[in-house]
C-alpha cells in the first residue's frame, strides 16, 4: 500500500512541476504586469523599436500581448461573464447575503437535471432503442451513454456561445477528475465489503470493452460483452430462470399526487423535490405508463429543451456565485458545477459498491471521461469554429496544467487499483479522496494566480 500511495504521488507532483515550469512566464516579463494594469510601452520595453517580439514571449504571454494593444493606462482585466445574464440583485445585495439564494436555486437545478435524465429521457431512450431492434451493447455504447452527457454538453454550450467564458471547460476538467478520484473514493468507503474488479486478461473481458453507464437511484443498464453473455448458463441459473420466469409483472410509478408514506425525512424531501416533478409531469409525457409509451420522441425532445433550460441556470447561477466571491468561472467550473453535474454518478457508483459490483463501477468512471471529453468539449467547439472561422479562445492560462493533471490522475487512479489488486476497498477511497484533494490545491492555486500570474484579474462590478 506504501508503493502505491509513493508512486502516485511522484507521478502526480512530476506532472505538476512540469506544468509549473511550462506555464511560468519569464520573471523579466512576468513583473511588468502589477494589479491587472499592462501597457504596450512596458511589454516592448528592452528591445529596439524595429525589433519583433521573440517567438518564446509571444508563445509565453499570449494574454499580456493581447491586451498590450491597448493604449497606454488602459485597465486590463478579464471581462465578468455575468455580464451576459440578467441581474436579478446588484452586486452589493448579492455580497450581503442575496448569493445564498443562488447558491439554493443551482443545487435545485442539479436536482431538476437528475429527475429529467432519470424519470424520463432513460425510459423514452430505451423504447427507442426497442422500436430500432439495436442491441443493448450498441444501445449503451451510443444513445444511453451520449443521453447521460447532456447536461456537461449543454453547459458547455452556453460557456462556448453565450458567456465565452471557461466555465464549459472547467466543468468537464474537474468533472473527468471528479469522475476519477472522488467519485470511485465514496463508492469505496461506502462499500460494505470489498468488491472484487477482475484483472484484465488476454482471454477475458476487459475494462474498456464494455461502456457501464449507471443511472441515478440504481436504475442500471449494464452492457456486456457478447463473449460474456453467451457463456453456457450453469445449472443453478438454469433452475433459477425456470422458477423466476414470468414472475415480474410491470408497476407503474407513483404519480406527484400521491401523499408519501413513512420517516419525516421522506415527506420533507417529497415537499422540496414536489414542485419539480409536479412540472415536469404536466409537460412530459412519461413512458413509464403504458399509455404514453407511444410518445416516446415527444418525450425525447422536451427532456432536450428541459435539460438545456436546466444547464443554462445552472450555469447562471455558478456565474453569480463566482463573481460575487471574485473567482474566475474556471474555478467555479472545476469545483461547484462539476460536483453538482456528476451527482447521479456518484448515487449509482455508492450503491453500485454497495452490491459488491466494483468492476462495474470503475468502469463507469473511466467511460464517462472519454464521453466529456471528447463529445461535450469537442461538439460546441467544432460548431462555433465552423459558423466564425475562428479559433477558441481559452481564457485560463492554467489549461496545460489542467489537460497533463487529468492524465496524472487517470495513471495514478489505474496504479492504485493495480497495486491494491484491482480491490475497490476503503485503502483505494482514503488514497482517491487524498489525491483529489491535492488536485484541487494545486488546480486553484493555479488558476488565483497564487504561484504567478496565470490570469488577468476580474474587472471592477
Amino acid at each position: 500500500m506504501s508503493n502505491s500511495i509513493a508512486s502516485s504521488a511522484v507521478i502526480v507532483v512530476l506532472v505538476l512541476a512540469f506544468a509549473f515550469v511550462d506555464s511560468a512566464a519569464d520573471p523579466k516579463y512576468a513583473r511588468l504586469i502589477n494589479d491587472g494594469n499592462l501597457s504596450a510601452t512596458s511589454i516592448h520595453k528592452g528591445f529596439p523599436e524595429n525589433d519583433p517580439v521573440p517567438n518564446n514571449i509571444r508563445e509565453s504571454t499570449d494574454n499580456q500581448l493581447l491586451f498590450a494593444k491597448q493604449e497606454d493606462n488602459e485597465e486590463n482585466c478579464e471581462e465578468r461573464s455575468i455580464r451576459e445574464f440578467s441581474e436579478v440583485f446588484t452586486y452589493e445585495q448579492r455580497r450581503h447575503g442575496a448569493v445564498v439564494l443562488h447558491l439554493l436555486f443551482g443545487f435545485y437545478c442539479f436536482i431538476l437535471t437528475a429527475f429529467i435524465c432519470n424519470d424520463y429521457l432513460l425510459p423514452a431512450l430505451d423504447i427507442i432503442c426497442t422500436q430500432l431492434n439495436i442491441s443493448t451493447d450498441v444501445a449503451g455504447a451510443t444513445f444511453l451513454a451520449t443521453a447521460s452527457c447532456f447536461p456537461e454538453l449543454f453547459v458547455n454550450v452556453v460557456g462556448t456561445f453565450l458567456t465565452q467564458s471557461d466555465l464549459g471547460v472547467g466543468t468537464v476538467m474537474g468533472g473527468a477528475v471528479f469522475n476519477t478520484f472522488a467519485t470511485p473514493a465514496c463508492g469505496a468507503l461506502s462499500a460494505m465489503q470489498v468488491s472484487n474488479a477482475s484483472t484484465p486478461k488476454s482471454n477475458e473481458e476487459s475494462m474498456p470493452d464494455g461502456l457501464y453507464r449507471p443511472y441515478f437511484h440504481g436504475e442500471l443498464m449494464v452492457e456486456y460483452r457478447k463473449s460474456v453473455a453467451s457463456r453456457k448458463p450453469s445449472v443453478t441459473n438454469v433452475e433459477t430462470q425456470n422458477h423466476v420466469e414470468n414472475i415480474e409483472e410491470y408497476v407503474e410509478p407513483d404519480t406527484p399526487f400521491v401523499w408519501p408514506t413513512g420517516s419525516k425525512l421522506n415527506k420533507i424531501w417529497f415537499y422540496l423535490v414536489w414542485p419539480l416533478k409536479f412540472i415536469l409531469f404536466i409537460t412530459i409525457p412519461d413512458t413509464r405508463y403504458k399509455r404514453w409509451k407511444k410518445w416516446y420522441l415527444v418525450t425525447f425532445i422536451m427532456c432536450v429543451i428541459w435539460i438545456a433550460v436546466a444547464s443554462y441556470l445552472t450555469s447562471w447561477m455558478t456565474t453569480v456565485l463566482g463573481d460575487t466571491i471574485g473567482i474566475p468561472d474556471s474555478v467555479m467550473g472545476i469545483t461547484f458545477q462539476s460536483a453538482g453535474g456528476n451527482m447521479p454518478e456518484l448515487v449509482s457508483i455508492i450503491i453500485l459498491s454497495k452490491q459488491g459490483n466494483g468492476d462495474m463501477a470503475m468502469s463507469n468512471t473511466l467511460g464517462a471521461n472519454t464521453l466529456d471529453i471528447l463529445l461535450c468539449l469537442g461538439l460546441p467547439w467544432m460548431i462555433k469554429i465552423l459558423m466564425s472561422q475562428k479559433d477558441i479562445e481559452i481564457v485560463s492560462g492554467a489549461l496545460r496544467f489542467s489537460v497533463l493533471s487529468i492524465v496524472a490522475c487517470v495513471i495514478a487512479f489505474y496504479l492504485v487499483t493495480a497495486l491494491c489488486k484491482y480491490r475497490l476497498n476503503k485503502k483505494v477511497g482514503v488514497i482517491c479522496l487524498i489525491l483529489y484533494a491535492i488536485f484541487l490545491i494545486f488546480a486553484l492555486s493555479f488558476e488565483l494566480n497564487v504561484f504567478f500570474l496565470v490570469n488577468l484579474p476580474m474587472c471592477p462590478p
